[in-house]
């Protein structure tokens, strides 16, 4: 059984905030990896390719679906495809639903028009 000691003294905050950090970290990456599975499961290595360039650039737009809330974040990726998330608001925290990359540019467009999606950013 492994035990975590913090002296007492002058480290003793520095300790402490190291620790709340750590659960922090722990609760964040638990919650992250949950919320992601469908798209590494269903899409892999495209959906990772698509966190990597929101992480990295943003999105280049942003589009919702009035129909189910659901928000589209278009990212430009660096092979010069898109990358697509659709994510939802649940309990004042947002979910990921998917993210993958279409196989064509038209795709994109097919899926935002057939979706009913509305351009939110930029406008």
């Amino acid at each position: 059984m492994s035990t975590l000691t913090i002296a007492s003294g002058k480290g003793s905050s520095l300790g402490c905030a190291f620790l709340l950090f750590c659960v922090a970290a722990l609760l964040m990456a638990a919650t992250i990896g949950t919320s992601i599975s469908h798209a590494i499961a269903r899409h892999g290595m495209d959906a990772a390719a698509v966190h990597q360039c929101l992480d990295k650039n943003g999105h280049s737009s942003l589009w919702m679906n009035p129909y189910n809330d659901h928000y589209i974040r278009v990212c430009n990726m660096q092979d010069g495809r898109a990358g697509i998330q659709v994510v939802k608001k649940v309990g004042g925290k947002w979910e990921e639903i998917t993210a993958y990359i279409p196989k064509k540019a038209g795709d994109l467009v097919k899926f935002l028009t057939d979706s009913g999606a509305e351009l939110v950013w930029p406008k």
